[in-house]
């Protein structure tokens, strides 16, 4: 399975635990929904953006083959905006799609254009929150 050719491609100190000892998430599945929430119509799509050879994408996700290499499970994450840990189920998916969409924001910006939107942020979250007394 990926997550013993995970632990095989990498180093032991650095991966002894891969695997997913709290739950039976299935990486497959995981994939399937993700491909259909970001809008990519077909396996091949997804294979095509992920630079994933579309016959490994597909054998993976008919079961066909229990393995995939961890670049093209990297590539794969990367596409379907996760973390690998998380499109191994290994740590549950974000629901907080919006901190991603801010992180993006934020990368895209300078340092004085980070430093208004936090401050701006700041005293929106300020202004939201219920004063005492009232």
């Amino acid at each position: 399975m990926i997550h013993q050719r995970i632990i095989d491609a990498s180093h032991a100190p650095q991966n002894a635990y891969v695997h997913n000892p709290f739950g039976s998430a299935d990486p497959r599945e995981i994939i399937e929904k993700l491909r259909v929430q970001r809008g990519f119509a077909s396996e091949r799509a997804l294979a095509i953006a992920a630079g994933v050879p579309q016959p490994t994408l597909n054998r993976y996700l008919s079961r066909k083959s229990d393995t995939m290499e961890v670049a093209s499970f990297v590539a794969l994450a990367r596409v379907l905006d996760v973390t690998p840990s998380e499109l191994l189920g290994e740590v549950p998916l974000s629901s907080r799609m919006e901190v991603r969409e801010l992180v993006r924001i934020m990368d895209a910006l300078d340092e004085p254009q980070r430093e208004a939107l936090i401050a701006a942020g700041k005293a929106m979250a300020a202004a939201a929150r219920p004063r005492k007394g009232n």
